[in-house]
């Protein structure tokens, strides 16, 4: 199995369920080990989690004009 294939079974659960027993049996651990997020639908906490996604969209923008750069 080469390098890549090994990565790509790594970070693709699609390809990595796709392999084969003799290819799962050469397949290395990976180093950063399985992450698992479990959810519980009555966690209020994990819903209210967003990433790079503020929770309120409230803004405004002032602009000052003077002479120089308002028309």
């Amino acid at each position: 199995m080469s390098t890549t294939d090994i990565v790509r079974a790594w970070k693709n659960e699609d390809y990595l369920m796709s392999l084969n027993a003799s290819e799962l049996s050469a397949l290395p651990q990976n180093p950063a080990g399985n992450i698992e997020l479990a959810y519980n639908a009555a966690d209020e906490h994990l819903r209210s989690i967003s990433v790079g996604v503020p929770q309120t969209r409230c803004c405004s923008i002032v602009i000052e004009c003077s002479a120089s750069n308002c028309a």
